[in-house]
């Protein structure tokens, strides 16, 4: 425990001081009741590089002790950066929870409060609520390892049980609290007597800010053997100690969910050759092992508040595993007034599955899922609508009860095996039938063998387990591990590219069964962008590397999420494609907790659209400043591929030729057209002898040669970029700037005679005058404009620093208001002179 000298220089804060000690003395006498033991043989896997050894020394409340437990921790990570083991309500849930934080360059291991996403929000707790002691943090040999003691119980703080608690890891690439380069949020039971494992979430809401990773977590003690597992001696590097490895075959893993979830961990924790899918069981209402689902209804959880019950009718005398006529009576009950849902599926996905839905006050149907827009949700035809006893009412407490009995096998349709079956459910937020964001799951379950059905989720877990047999030594230390910086398999997790700071992609990509993602037919891709902020996004896909001719999707909160082809850029040339190819799905933008999130499903390869390869691919992404469509306020061009997610920015093309047209066209109107102006305004400064008429066409001599070049450049350096000519107001006012120089330096050639020094001007030499002094004044402001627009599009075409930029802007400002300054004040000086 660290302790820190308070100053108080009131004396009316004495008491706080006294209190302060007082609390912090009996600390330390409690401190010195609960010790850690000499080893710490408990480990939980927090990712695949980072492993929690622990000591759970629970509450006793003996004479003499204090009533309250300690956890003992050790973090081994293999990395070297900042890392953070935070508590939480759910392993899903950043905010709100309390983290335990080493910080390497402060030599520091402090507890914060996670009041929010951003960093800012992530504080230290106060002095007095530091009550952490033997801890420490120390890099070594490429790891990063952090040692603490925690009270289970204090005041104002999120209580760790002395069983299953949610945690939260993270980790980052520096030493310093940043963005975070791995976190995971897992559930942990401090008191297992066996080996348990539970898929980790994969919820956005971990610190610092959302990233996703897929893992399994795993904790070990001294375990006991299982009815349906066969066990062996193991040594653990890890934590020197004996433990024994459940390890069962397939079929015992799917009757007991915890030895098959055991038995992937132990992969993980030895093998990284692979890569497959496993299950997470469901919570049930109950233990169902022995109950015959012939008889009696059954029962799945489906989750929280959804329950699904089922019955099979086997005709008498029929087997029903081989049964003609067999029939299933299903009820779904909901706590809540919603739609409800249960599906049926060969593959685990929506999209070719069946499903009977019911909305409350009519009857429930059968339907057909041909994509996920509620029009491709189909009526299946009057002749298969062969439900009976169909209903969906809300009941007096509250609840959604759909009921129906359904034949098992039906021509053209799905078949509804006594066996294992794939399912999907959803419900929805009210009666009326529309999107169920997340309301939804697919699952499989076992009608022949009740008990947990399992969620279908893809989870990176290695196959082809070792079988240890006595005496081998399985290494559950980090270096064992799969290590973090090889490349990802983006095809069984989602994949992360920090595009600039506060707007992160993510992606996966989907691969139907059978199909090679290198030259797959039906593969689509699973993206988010997530902004910090509110505003448009964008995502967009180049053959070149370039805007125009590219495509893109663009999300703007409160909008639907369409596909684009970017013509040109003005807005009106960024046109929405027409409805037919409009084929995304899952597509949303919203804006919440202080983020743009932008998500949807596309497929990669469509007819007359840029295909996505599983490689390599040029994309460009942008963002706005608010939730309206108009020119972005950033953007930038990137190569990403797609099977490893390695990612690098693309420079953008012709940088030295567009600065090269921008300097030039600075010095001709913004420094010798200036000056020249001067020079015919402030002749009275100069010697007499029309020295100011010659300096004057000298300059602007000058000026109309660099303006010349500077048109040339961008001229030839558009056609060298296959972009239209004039497509926006920056060309456009270029073009119609030159064509008004050239009727300038003309005029000024061929300017009618200035009469003898006493005569009388003629009317057209003073309509002269007039006309080339407003046509050069017109010139010089449009200049002035042309030049500020051009830092800016030159800014946004090679994604500069916006504090370079600002530092630009300011000092062309400045030099363009003592330019100004100069002829006004000093043109007006001489005018009342004279």
């Amino acid at each position: 425990m660290k302790f820190r000298q308070s100053s108080f220089p009131f004396p009316s804060l004495f008491a706080a001081v006294i209190f302060n000690s007082l609390q912090r003395n009996n600390l330390i006498n409690a401190q010195n009741l609960k010790s850690c033991p000499s080893a710490l043989n408990n480990i939980a896997i927090l990712d695949d590089s980072t492993l929690l050894n622990y000591a759970l020394v629970p509450s006793t409340a003996a004479d003499g002790e204090a009533p309250n437990g300690i956890l003992c921790g050790r973090v081994e990570h293999d990395g070297e950066g900042w890392i953070a083991l935070a508590v939480a309500e759910t392993a899903d849930e950043m905010v709100g929870g309390e983290a335990i934080i080493g910080l390497p360059d402060d030599n520091s291991v402090l507890k914060y409060d996670m009041t929010g996403k951003s960093a800012d929000l992530v504080t230290p707790m106060g002095e007095s609520m530091q009550t952490l002691w033997d801890d420490s943090i120390v890099q070594e040999n490429g790891k990063t390892v952090m040692t603490f003691t925690k009270w289970l119980v204090e005041e104002n703080e999120l209580e760790i049980s002395e069983g299953w608690n949610d945690f939260l890891f993270a980790s980052g690439n520096s030493n310093s609290l940043a963005y975070h380069a791995t976190r995971t949020g897992v559930r942990v039971d401090l008191l297992a007597e066996e080996w348990d494992v539970l898929t980790t979430s994969t919820s956005s809401e971990v610190p610092i800010t959302s990233t996703t990773t897929t893992a399994s977590t795993m904790m070990m003690n001294d375990a006991t053997t299982t009815e349906a597992a066969t066990t062996t001696d193991v040594t653990t590097t890890a934590a020197a100690t004996s433990t024994e490895v459940a390890s069962a075959t397939e079929a015992s893993a799917i009757n007991d969910p915890t030895i098959e979830a055991a038995a992937a961990t132990s992969e993980a924790a030895t093998t990284t050759n692979a890569i497959t899918t496993t299950l997470t069981p469901t919570t049930t209402s109950a233990a169902q092992e022995g109950l015959d689902c012939t008889l009696e209804f059954c029962e799945n959880e489906l989750t929280s508040g959804y329950l699904q019950r089922y019955k099979i009718n086997v005709p008498e005398g029929q087997d029903p595993g081989n049964c003609e006529g067999c029939s299933i009576s299903m009820e779904l009950i909901y706590e809540g007034d919603a739609w409800l849902s249960i599906g049926f599926t060969e593959d685990g996905r929506m999209i070719g599955s069946e499903a009977i839905i019911g909305v409350p006050g009519e009857t429930p149907q059968k339907y057909i899922m041909n994509g996920y827009a509620l029009n491709l949700v189909e009526l299946l035809p009057e002749d298969q609508q062969t439900l009976t006893d169909a209903s969906i009412t809300v009941n007096d407490n509250g609840q959604t009860v759909m009921k129906f009995t359904k034949l098992m096998s039906e021509p053209g349709e799905i078949e509804i095996v006594y066996g294992e079956n794939r399912f999907l459910w959803a419900h929805g937020n009210d009666a009326t039938l529309a999107y169920h964001a997340n309301n939804k799951a697919a699952f499989s379950l076992d009608l022949a063998a009740p008990g947990a059905a399992v969620v279908e989720e893809e989870v990176t877990v290695p196959t082809d387990p070792p079988v240890a047999d006595e005496g081998d030594t399985v290494d559950a230390s980090p270096d064992a591990i799969q290590d973090p910086n090889v490349a990802q398999d983006c095809t069984v997790q989602f994949c992360e590219n920090e595009l600039t700071t506060g707007f992160l992609q993510k992606y996966r990509i989907n691969v139907p069964d059978g199909q090679n993602p290198d030259t797959c037919d039906g593969c689509t891709i699973d993206m988010e962008l997530i902004y910090d902020g509110e505003a448009w996004v964008s995502i967009g896909f180049s053959l070149n590397g370039r805007m125009i001719g590219s495509e893109a999707i663009i999300g703007i909160p409160g909008s639907t999420t369409l596909k684009y082809n970017l013509n040109g850029y003005s807005d009106n040339l960024v046109q929405a494609m027409p409805q037919e190819q409009q084929t995304l799905t899952d597509a949303s933008t919203v804006f919440e907790n202080g983020q743009t999130i932008m998500k949807f499903t596309k497929i990669m390869k469509e007819p007359g659209e840029i295909e996505i390869l599983f490689g390599d691919n040029d994309f460009l992404w942008a963002h706005g400043t608010a939730p309206t469509l108009t020119y972005h306020a950033a953007r930038s061009v990137f190569s990403l591929n797609l099977s490893s997610g390695a990612s690098q920015e693309v420079a953008a093309p012709n940088k030295s030729l567009w600065l090269a047209h921008g300097i030039m066209l600075f010095l001709a109107w913004g420094v010798f057209v200036p000056f020249a102006v001067q020079a015919s305004l402030l002749r009275k400064l100069l010697p007499e002898g029309g020295i100011w008429f010659q300096i004057h066409r000298g300059l602007n001599t000058i000026s109309l040669a660099l303006f010349i070049v500077g048109f040339a450049i961008g001229i030839a350096t558009t056609n060298k970029e296959e972009q239209p000519h004039f497509s926006n107001p920056h060309r456009r006012m270029g073009l119609a700037m030159f064509i008004m120089a050239i009727l300038q330096v003309i005029g000024g050639i061929a300017r009618p005679h200035n009469p003898p020094e006493g005569e009388k001007k003629k009317p057209i030499r003073v309509g002269w005058e007039v006309g080339h002094r407003l046509l050069g004044v017109s010139l010089l402001a449009c200049g002035f404009w042309q030049i500020y627009e051009g830092i800016l599009l030159y800014g946004v075409k090679y994604n500069t620093d916006e504090s370079d930029e600002d530092a630009i802007t300011i000092a062309y400002w400045v030099w363009i208001a003592v330019m100004i300054a100069v002829m006004v004040l000093g043109g007006a000086f001489f005018k009342l002179r004279k």
